[in-house]
């Protein structure tokens, strides 16, 4: 039994486990500055939402999937 060769995965599921998750770029972080151009508002809005206490990261990036969360929670009264 030791010397059972283990079954290689699905080729479907070889290219997901072999990618490593650095050698994909996050396109889920974008700058305010484009966070506002897909909102289709002012800058001064999402630097607001910033100040307020939206998620950014250090280096001022915004995750897109973090910042429209907390725009639910603050919209559905800030306690979610």
């Amino acid at each position: 039994m030791a010397n059972r060769k283990k079954k290689p995965a699905p080729r479907a599921m070889r290219s997901i486990t072999n990618v490593k998750r650095s050698d994909k770029p996050d396109d889920s972080l974008v700058t305010p500055r484009v966070v506002a151009r897909m909102l289709k508002v002012d800058l001064k809005v999402v630097r607001n939402h910033i100040e307020a206490g939206a998620p950014v990261g250090t280096d001022g990036s915004i995750n897109l999937f973090h910042y429209t969360a907390w725009l639910i929670r603050e919209i559905a009264g800030g306690d979610g």
